[in-house]
């Protein structure tokens, strides 16, 4: 078993050398650029709610111990640019764990677990109900077909099937900005000479 920091395995998906990162000790943070900060804060954001397991906890989460074909597998699900390298040990870790979740059965649940309040804040300008919909989920089916097993946990891919049987999802209203300058009056100049 390949064991390395959680910041390390980032930057090995991001083409990074993870021996020669920068830190800067003012900001208290990795100077590697914008897509390893995103990344970073998305494998910390999931090793925090549990759903991509560290080997141990201790100290700041970015510096925890993660199996490297675990974080393989898990970032293969998550980004598809991964580098070849990191691919093949997905790839390889396959036989152990499915890079795709499968298509929804009620016995067989696989997928993203997300709490109640990620579904309803990623969702809420698809899904205009989905608030009474998980407040009702044991009545109206919901918990049957996407209730994981931890308190408060849903699977994403199920809950989003439940709702789209039902039409509950719609398309994202696309507004424009209030203070847009498109929206603004105008006139049209012409310089005359």
């Amino acid at each position: 078993m390949q064991e390395v920091k959680l910041y390390k395995a980032v930057a090995l998906c991001t083409n990074l050398n993870p021996d020669a990162l920068p830190w800067d000790r003012f900001e208290n943070k990795f100077e590697a650029g914008a897509e390893f900060d995103s990344r970073l804060r998305i494998a910390v954001s999931h090793a925090s709610s549990n759903s991509l397991k560290l080997l141990a906890y201790g100290g700041t989460v970015h510096d925890c111990p993660v199996n490297l074909r675990v974080f393989a597998v898990w970032a293969a699900g998550v980004w598809q640019d991964l580098p070849k390298q990191l691919h093949a040990i997905a790839q390889a870790a396959a036989p152990v764990a499915k890079l795709e979740p499968t298509s929804y059965s009620p016995n067989k649940k696989e997928g993203y677990i997300l709490k109640k309040a990620a579904m309803v804040k990623k969702y809420s300008d698809t899904w205009q109900t989905i608030d009474a919909d998980f407040n009702h989920a044991s009545e109206n089916g919901l918990t049957k077909a996407a209730k994981a097993t931890g308190h408060g946990d849903w699977f994403e891919s199920a809950a989003l099937q439940w709702a789209e049987q039902r039409a509950k999802r719609t398309e994202p209203i696309k507004q424009s900005a209030p203070n847009s300058v498109f929206n603004l009056p105008g006139k049209k100049h012409t310089i005359k000479g």
